[in-house]
């Protein structure tokens, strides 16, 4: 599986390096490298690639910022000369942390790891668990429905959030959820439903999700407890 690419980077000279090592990589297509993330968030907007490779520290918008306005970004392989930015990293659930330089061995393994997350996220035309939603810029995605982790209501859009990216679509929360398995979710608030496969723990007040707070509904409580004795 080939993964196409983009490369976001202030620096010519990192730049120019890390396109060779992504050249070198018969995964990768390497379609067009950006200095300013302003420019890739306009190419973004209206081009799909499957995988980002972003520098952190830049002029004008941080990596950070650009994942910020991207509503639906692709896959993000962070590269960065600084290791403070790991942890916040992973809170925006790239696929990896590079540190430059980058060594070709570390970038091998990174490609991997996008390439089976991808492979994962692709629907098979015979699986039944996958839902289409139109996304934002009016694209229509087949989702599957085990990679989802829950449900936000967000005005007159849902937040779906799966195990790789966030997409938001035009629906109200209660005409969405009857979109869904009904065994595998529940509404467990006004503005949340929750995959139950994906409960780490929960209290009366809390469901928490791979780090992630959300709030329960007390008169909920008791069908979650009933849903999850049945799973």
């Amino acid at each position: 599986m080939q993964l196409s690419c983009i490369l976001v980077d202030d620096s010519i000279t990192h730049r120019e390096a890390i396109s060779k090592l992504l050249n070198r990589q018969p995964a990768l297509q390497l379609i067009q490298t950006f200095a300013d993330p302003k420019e890739a968030r306009t190419y973004l907007k209206k081009n799909e690639v499957d995988l980002v490779f972003l520098d952190i520290e830049m002029p004008g918008m941080t990596g950070f910022q650009l994942l910020d306005r991207l509503k639906n970004p692709p896959l993000v392989i962070i590269i960065s000369a600084h290791g403070k930015h790991a942890l916040k990293a992973f809170d925006y659930e790239v696929i990896d942390f590079l540190q430059k330089p980058v060594l070709p061995e570390r970038l091998s393994i990174s490609v991997q790891r996008a390439q089976t997350q991808l492979r994962y996220t692709i629907p098979s035309e015979t699986d039944d668990n996958y839902i289409t939603v139109k996304t934002d810029y009016k694209k229509n995605t087949r989702i599957n429905c085990d990679s989802i982790e829950w449900v936000e209501a967000m005005g007159d859009y849902i937040r779906l959030v799966t195990s790789n990216t966030r997409f938001m679509v035009l629906s109200s929360l209660k005409a969405f959820e009857k979109e869904l398995p009904e065994d595998q979710f529940l509404r467990v608030h006004k503005s949340f439903i929750v995959n139950l496969v994906k409960i780490e723990r929960y209290n009366n007040n809390v469901i928490e999700i791979k780090g992630h707070k959300l709030p329960l509904s007390r008169r909920r409580k008791g069908a979650l407890d009933e849903a999850l004795k049945n799973m």
